[in-house]
């Protein structure tokens, strides 16, 4: 661990000049030349960040100061949003001084723990970035570019490489280091909280938990009121959402939102604060934490939960009633969910019932409680019950038999199969995967439709449009490879069918 004021560790092209730490050139050592498998910096700069990434290259663990040391500089806003939360109390006689000493002294330990909690998720989801730029580094590239024009990076000074880097490295370490992703995480973090402060959402009573989260449990309940009128309660409220979506989701899961629908970037906040809502998603990053303790199934569950919330977040923006609130909107939609997730695992059906009881199973093996193994799986399904909640209201008919016709549609179309295969298909820019969203958006539609005149002809589809799709989606299911244009013509005539069944 290293701790103190100086420059002690530079990459191995880095000059003392450069580094203009006159008082340690005597002690530093070349980051090639380190043996320890992992370094803590508790003082700052320690490491110059050329060092940590060539460090990191080397197989060394190491992130940034600022994430090292953020549990001490969040400890600080802790104790100074509480003195605030109290000082009007104090002035008012309502607490004497002694008695609010008293209170910092009690609720000290509660405070130290939601610092290390929220320390530990910082490091976890840079673990997890890792991995996921192993397979989707475009995704981090395109973040940097972003961050390039709206927020303020610059892509030398913080020592992020070009992609020429990238790719000359490729054969002894694949993905970014953790130090560079140290750096996205802290830049994607505060975008975020601006474009949150721009907007109404701070202000939603279905944020208010995060506020009251964010202090500790005795406060709450002693001083409602005092919390509630905070004079940065919307500072506040925007850094905790900032914080819970990119430490739990990763740091490129905005940008996928927008980039891939159209979106805002305050639309895709509250889309995703409304689906992080019906998911469960507290519980579950709870339940996972309680259950896990790092490895492989870590990371699965974890990524699981992160396609979950990103497809719901996608079903939120294409179909919910953006004039009224998210509250509104969250608690018509969390009442429709909790009477169809029950009955999800009775209604799926052929290759959907298959892939739901392999996940639960397989989740299950893996060492999850099996409570919370069909948790998640009901996660990944939510957006077909939302679907199946749609249709029900859209056409007027029972809720039991909207569920069972929408998945027996399965047997007749793949469904599920085709919506792997637009997951799949290469993505070459951004248009292209515009038009998959696009796609897979007409394929639900259809569903919806095609339910809806099935419930009305007693469970029948027209024979030879039936067919006609039918036998466009063998060929698909035969052919050497699957390509955009491909399903583009499946997508089509299965949209044909449904428009001629309305």
């Amino acid at each position: 661990m290293n701790g103190g004021i100086g420059t002690y560790v530079a990459a191995t092209g880095e000059s003392d000049a450069e580094i203009a730490d006159p008082q340690n050139d005597a002690v530093r050592v070349k980051a090639s030349a380190l043996r320890a498998r992992a370094i803590a910096e508790g003082g700052n700069l320690g490491v110059t960040q050329r060092g940590r990434v060539e460090y990191a290259v080397n197989g060394g663990r190491i992130n940034t100061d600022a994430v090292d040391n953020s549990a001490g500089v969040d400890l600080s806003d802790h104790e100074v949003n509480l003195k605030i939360c109290l000082q009007p109390l104090v002035e008012r006689g309502t607490l004497g001084p002694a008695e609010r000493n008293a209170l910092l002294a009690a609720v000290t330990d509660d405070v130290v723990a939601r610092v290390l909690d929220h320390n530990r998720r910082q490091s976890r989801v840079l673990g997890l970035d890792q991995t996921r730029t192993r397979t989707r580094l475009e995704d981090f590239r395109e973040l940097i570019a972003d961050l390039e024009r709206a927020a303020g990076l610059d892509r030398a000074f913080e020592g992020l490489p070009e992609r020429d880097h990238l790719r000359a490295r490729r054969g002894t370490f694949l993905g970014l280091a953790r130090p560079e992703l140290a750096v996205l995480m802290g830049y994607t973090k505060i975008a975020l909280q601006r474009e949150l402060l721009a907007s109404t959402l701070p202000d939603d009573p279905l944020v208010e938990s995060y506020l009251l989260g964010y202090f500790p449990s005795l406060v709450t309940e002693r001083s409602p009121e005092a919390v509630a009128r905070h004079p940065l309660r919307r500072e506040i409220v925007s850094t905790e959402l900032a914080n819970t979506l990119v430490d739990h989701l990763g740091t490129t899961f905005v940008h996928r939102v927008t980039r891939d629908t159209g979106a805002a970037g305050a639309e895709a906040l509250r889309a995703w604060t409304i689906a992080w809502t019906l998911l469960g998603g507290a519980e579950l990053t709870r339940g996972i934490t309680a259950s896990v303790q790092g490895g492989e199934l870590e990371t699965r569950v974890f990524l699981l939960l992160e396609r979950a919330a990103e497809r719901l977040t996608k079903w939120v923006l294409a179909n919910a009633d953006t004039t009224r609130s998210a509250a509104a909107v969250a608690a018509e939609l969390g009442d429709a969910i909790g009477r169809v997730r029950p009955r999800l695992a009775t209604w799926v059906a052929g290759a959907e019932a298959e892939a739901f009881q392999k996940l639960v199973s397989e989740l299950e093996i893996a060492g999850l409680p099996a409570s919370l193994a069909r948790d998640l799986t009901d996660a990944e399904w939510l957006t077909g019950a939302l679907d199946v909640v749609t249709a029900a209201r859209d056409f007027g008919v029972d809720l039991e038999a909207t569920g069972k016709q929408y998945y027996a549609l399965e047997e007749h179309l793949g469904f599920a199969w085709l919506e792997d295969r637009l997951a799949e298909v290469s993505a070459e820019d951004r248009w292209h995967r515009r038009a998959v969203e696009g796609l897979a958006a007409d394929l639900r539609a259809a569903r919806r439709r095609l339910t809806g005149w099935c419930l009305r002809a007693t469970g029948t589809l027209p024979e030879r449009p039936l067919r006609t799709v039918q036998d466009a989606i063998r060929d698909l299911r035969t052919a050497p490879r699957t390509t955009l244009a491909a399903l583009q013509v499946v997508v089509r005539e299965i949209r044909r069918l449904a428009e001629d069944t309305a």
